[in-house]
Parts: structure tokens; C-alpha cells; sequence
């Protein structure tokens, strides 16, 4: 990747390690209960000891496997994909990957789903489907990816038989938000849906309209609840436009009591990443279950208001030291979302030692897929492609999913070793900025070293 110090970054924090140790299970993918994102632990920037596991779960299921207890509750759900196989892990929840011996050892004791086809760049199935019940809220936040002019519910009806669908095409986890989720009538039926079909159920909400009624059933059928928490007073204010972050923590702060898993979702501008290590101190005491980092993607606002909200070049580049030092300091686990990749390559580890711990950069139409209220389906929910039909036919032969995954990045990600595990960064973004999805992301510092046209550089804030 070329000299980090030389853009502004701190010296690399770790070397990746050529010896570390290669297990039979392929992959293992961090825990995936906030529906998808990388688990930014330090365990990462130590390779130092090459048998070191980077996920409980690969450690459990070989404890399972050499006759050990099995997973509590539920039996894991075995997706074949051709000659190798995907596991959903139960307790705790996670993702791995698996080869063809593993794969053929572990039909017999798995709720098996036979993926089929892989489209070419994905998987058979999304592992998770981001699914967007309303697009109602009780309050009119600045910069909300919701279309807030005609606030809707989804259609009960074609809205269970999409959930089923995907239930049969291998689906592991749905994540069910909004707009303000809580106010959709049809919330409790989908997540009782989503149980039944043998699927796990997430939340995520801004907390803004939670009543004591909804904490005992969200509690019950929620693997997760995940809050959004965008700063405190102030802070909040400059990302929302609106001042509701006591709210938000009083959210967290009940669901927590009703005996809840919570998440607490905080999207990355220029003003929030300076308030992280006070949010930290506030979140330290909570019990939250994990802390996860949303880059700002673009939204209603104009290129150059979303330029001036985006976090800066130096800004990016702290963010993994930071996470490794406020999880030390405070004990709080915490997940960077997948456009954030390209400022975890820059702390020296290689792309293989990234992808064994369980770390990659853009899942849409990969393994992510996204619903909207409308009923249509994008590779992610930032995604502007929009496609009408079932889950099954959208993921298979939708072509605007096949353009997505097919769109190659173009200098210099074609030449960098993480292209495969990144996919050039967030696509939306550079979308946004560029006119073209496949086009480097505007703020990775490869990008930058590369050299691009003085109009971007100024543009995406590189001088």
C-alpha cells in the first residue's frame, strides 16, 4: 500500500504474519448480530500468536465437534453452496465458512438449506436481508436515507410472502427498521414471522417512540435491538438537524433493563468522530452489547453538503487505534461497518490475515440484500438500484445486482491486494462523488496516494 506516514497516518499498528495458522473452517465471520459489520477487535492487531482464534465460533464448533455441548437453544442451520458450506452458529450468533469435509460432516446435526447456485460474485443466499417496514418516524431528521415526503407503511401481505421467500432461499438473519420501526403496526407479526420460519430477527430503531408495551415482545423475538445514537445534545444536533439523544440513551437504557441484547448504531460524521471517546464514557455503564461505527453515506442533501459532513482524511485514519483504545479503556466491543475497510488496510495487516479475522469491506450483493418499504430490493439499503420481483429471482438474475457485483474497481484498487476482501471501498459513496460505483472510494488513502483528478481531490477534501 505504500508509505501510510506519508499521507498522514499514524505509523502502521501491526505487520500481517505469513505462518498464521489455517484452519479447516475457511472463514470465520465475526459475530453477525447487529446484521452485518466487522468486530474491530485488537485481537486483529496481534497476529503474534498464530493459533490465536479472531471468533468465538470457530473455537465452539470445534469444541462441538470433539464431542463437546452443543449450541443452546437451536440447532445451527447448514447452507450447502456447491461443494462447500456456510454455518449460521446460534450461541453466540456467527457466521462461518466451511470446506467440503467439514460441510459433509456436518449435515447430519444441522437444519440443512441447499443454497444452489451461486451467482457469480455472491453467495447463494444473502446471509442477511435488511428489510424496511415503514418509512413513518415522529420526527423529521436532516440527512434520513427515508423518503419522508409520502411516510408509508409496507404491504402486510406481500411483505410475508418476500419473508418467506427468503427463509427458502437460505436466508440466516433479517434486520426489520424504518423510518421509526416501532410505529409500523405490522412489526410484531413480522418478527413472530421471521421466528417461526426459523430465521433471526433483529431491530433497529432511533428509540424515538418506544412504550412500555413493546420492551417484553421485542425482548422475546430480537436476537438484538440496535439504537441510534448520533452524539449527545449538541452533536446530535448537527447530524439530525433535532436534539433527541436523552431519548435515544433512555432507550438503550430500558431495553437494556427488560432484559434485551442492545446494540447502539452511531453514524461517523465530522462532528460525532470527535465525541467518540465522550460517548464512550456514557455507553461504558450501559451493559449495551456491542457499539457499532456507520460511516455517513449520502442521502437527500447535495454532494458538496455531504462532503462537508463526512469525517476527513485524518479523521479515518485514527479511527481503528481509537476503537482499539476506548475498548480498552471502557470494555466496549466495537464493530466498524463495511465501508470503513479501507481505513482498517492502512494499519499495516494483509488482506489474508484481515479476511481469516473475519474482516471485509462491502457485502452488498454479496452477502447482504436490502428490502424497502416499496417492496424492492438493492444491494444494500444505501443502494440506489431498485429492483421489483421476489428475493429469489432479485439475488439469482436481477441486473442490476449482476452490474453491481460485476462492476471490476479501476485503478489503482485493481492493483491493491485487498480489491478482493474490499470491492474498492463503498460503492455509494464513490457513486455520489464520482457518477460511478466502481470507481475508487474518494477518501482511501490508496486512492488518494494514486493521484486523482484535482476537481475530486478538492471535492472529497484532500486539498
Amino acid at each position: 500500500m505504500g508509505d501510510t506516514e506519508n499521507l498522514g497516518y499514524p505509523v502502521p499498528l501491526a505487520k500481517g504474519r505469513s505462518d498464521l495458522a489455517r484452519p479447516t473452517i475457511l472463514r470465520g465471520a465475526t459475530p453477525q448480530a447487529a446484521g452485518a459489520g466487522n468486530l474491530v477487535d485488537k485481537v486483529a492487531l496481534d497476529p503474534s500468536a498464530p493459533n490465536r482464534e479472531y471468533s468465538a465460533v470457530p473455537a465452539l464448533l470445534n469444541a462441538w465437534l470433539d464431542g463437546g455441548a452443543p449450541p443452546l437453544r437451536t440447532r445451527p442451520i447448514l447452507r450447502v453452496e456447491g461443494e462447500r458450506g456456510t454455518l449460521w452458529w446460534p450461541a453466540p450468533p456467527g457466521v462461518v465458512t466451511l470446506d467440503r469435509q467439514l460441510t459433509a460432516r456436518l449435515r447430519p446435526h444441522c437444519r440443512v438449506v441447499e443454497g444452489g447456485d451461486a451467482p457469480a460474485g455472491a453467495l447463494s443466499a444473502p446471509n442477511v436481508a435488511q428489510v424496511r417496514l415503514t418509512s413513518r418516524c415522529a420526527e423529521v431528521c436532516h440527512g434520513c436515507h427515508v423518503d419522508q415526503a409520502s411516510p408509508r407503511d409496507a404491504d402486510f401481505d406481500a411483505l410475508q410472502i418476500h419473508v418467506a421467500e427468503l427463509a427458502k432461499l437460505g436466508v440466516f438473519e433479517v434486520v426489520v427498521g424504518g423510518g421509526e420501526v416501532l410505529l409500523a403496526e405490522g412489526l410484531r407479526p413480522t418478527l413472530e414471522l421471521i421466528r417461526d420460519l426459523g430465521m433471526v430477527a433483529h431491530v433497529s430503531t432511533p428509540g424515538f417512540s418506544l412504550c412500555d408495551e413493546h420492551l417484553p415482545w421485542l425482548v422475546e423475538l430480537c436476537a438484538q435491538i440496535n439504537v441510534s445514537l448520533d452524539g449527545i445534545h449538541a452533536t446530535y444536533t448537527s447530524v439530525r438537524g433535532i436534539d433527541r439523544s436523552d431519548r435515544a440513551l433512555d432507550a438503550i437504557r430500558r431495553l437494556v433493563q427488560a432484559g434485551g441484547r442492545v446494540g447502539v448504531n452511531t453514524q461517523l460524521t465530522a462532528n460525532t468522530v470527535d465525541m467518540l471517546p465522550q460517548i464512550a464514557e456514557l455507553l461504558a455503564g450501559s451493559q449495551m452489547a456491542e457499539w457499532r461505527w456507520i460511516r455517513v453515506k449520502p442521502a437527500s442533501e447535495g454532494v458538496e453538503d455531504f462532503i462537508r459532513r463526512h469525517p476527513t482524511h485524518d479523521q479515518l485514519g485514527a479511527l481503528w487505534p481509537l476503537a482499539v483504545q476506548l475498548q480498552s479503556d471502557h470494555g466496549l466491543p466495537i464493530r466498524f461497518d463495511c465501508a470503513l475497510y479501507p481505513f482498517l488496510a492502512i494499519h499495516g495487516l494483509d488482506a489474508d490475515t484481515m479476511s481469516s479475522a473475519g474482516l471485509r469491506g462491502c457485502s452488498g450483493a454479496f452477502s447482504i440484500l436490502a428490502r424497502d418499504e416499496h417492496g424492492q430490493w438493492a444491494a444494500c439499503p444505501f443502494a440506489p438500484n431498485r429492483i421489483a420481483g421476489s428475493p429469489s429471482a432479485a439475488w439469482r438474475t436481477a441486473e442490476g445486482l449482476t452490474a453491481w457485483r460485476e462492476a471490476s474497481p479501476s485503478q489503482p484498487c485493481e492493483g491493491c491486494e485487498h480489491v478482493e476482501v474490499c470491492r474498492g471501498g463503498c460503492r455509494v459513496i464513490a457513486e455520489a462523488i464520482t457518477g460511478d460505483p466502481a470507481a475508487g472510494d474518494p477518501w482511501c488513502p490508496r486512492v488518494i496516494a494514486h493521484g486523482t483528478e484535482p476537481g475530486l481531490r478538492r471535492r472529497a477534501g484532500h486539498g
